[in-house]
């Protein structure tokens, strides 16, 4: 496909998501997802608070990233797994719906009323939106997923700004248990060890309370672990193909 025709379909792509969000994502609705996350957070105390903070990703932002994944050499096969670890009210899972790419779409939230929220929508998506050819399936799981096994999806997708290192400690000992080949996106935070992948990418993404950025991470094939030299010198190359002077 070339850059007209990728072009095309992002904004094709845009214009359904718009049109979704006018009709699921509205400003109703919007206030319901805040009141959702005040009402969570009161139940603890700040060191605990602290790490709940709600954000939301924009969702042109979002489907931008996952579209354009196929720069860093990522491609999922028909049977793909997605999983969003701290989905919120399932604003991805529905961008992954419209992109129709994955078979699995999988929303993980600590927040029970998230989850209340998130399970509407996808009601609300399947029974006004899903089309025939569609075969995306969304399903969500109340739970902390920093505990929660996703080691077998293929593309994990992590909003970990607020989040403690006891939590990236979790973080990266399950990422380590991922299949060779698979994606993990980290957005404003990296893993507490780099040694089984390769950080492909570093690109913005646009969030409800600005800009932030996501690491992309590839799992190395097994055996292919490189050491701590030839991993600082394929980030430095990461780092000026994304930045460049």
């Amino acid at each position: 496909m070339d850059d007209i025709a990728e072009d095309r379909e992002l904004k094709a792509l845009s214009l359904r998501f718009e049109a979704v969000r006018k009709d699921i994502f509205n400003d109703a609705f919007h206030q319901d997802t805040i009141r959702a996350s005040k009402d969570f957070i009161k139940l603890y105390d700040h060191s605990v608070s602290s790490t709940l903070q709600y954000a939301e990703v924009e969702a042109e932002s979002f489907l931008s990233l996952i579209q354009n994944l196929k720069d860093f050499d990522v491609g999922f096969t028909e049977d793909a797994v997605f999983i969003d670890v701290g989905c919120g009210p399932g604003k991805t899972l529905v961008v992954m719906a419209i992109m129709n790419v994955f078979q699995r779409a999988i929303g993980v939230d600590i927040n029970p009323n998230m989850i209340k929220l998130a399970n509407e929508v996808v009601k609300k998506y399947n029974r006004s939106w899903r089309s025939p050819v569609d075969v995306t399936e969304m399903e969500l799981k109340t739970g902390d997923g920093t505990f929660y096994d996703w080691s077998f999806a293929h593309l994990v997708y992590i909003q970990a700004t607020c989040f403690s290192e006891e939590m990236m400690q979790r973080i990266t000992d399950m990422a380590d248990r991922m299949k060779p080949g698979s994606i993990l996106i980290m957005v404003n935070n990296r893993l507490l060890r780099e040694t089984t992948f390769d950080l492909v990418g570093i690109v913005p993404v646009e969030y409800s309370f600005g800009k932030a950025t996501a690491f992309i991470y590839k799992k190395q094939l097994a055996g292919a672990y490189e050491d701590s030299t030839a991993a600082h010198s394929k980030l430095q190359e990461v780092l000026r193909r994304t930045f460049p002077i």
